[in-house]
């Protein structure tokens, strides 16, 4: 059984994969596209904290 902090890494993974991709000219995106998966890519890679109460 996955995890949801092993899912997040798996989803980190692709879009870094997509970011090389876009370096290497294989994928094409604007400087804003790359920017937005860049920032997504961060924030999966962030371990998740989760607090239950009050």
């Amino acid at each position: 059984m996955t995890t949801m902090q092993e899912a997040l890494q798996a989803a980190a993974a692709v879009i870094e994969e997509d970011v090389r991709k876009m370096d290497a000219g294989e994928l094409e995106a604007t400087p804003e596209q790359r920017a937005f998966l860049i920032g997504t890519m961060r924030g999966l890679q962030v371990p998740l904290s989760v607090e239950i109460g009050g």
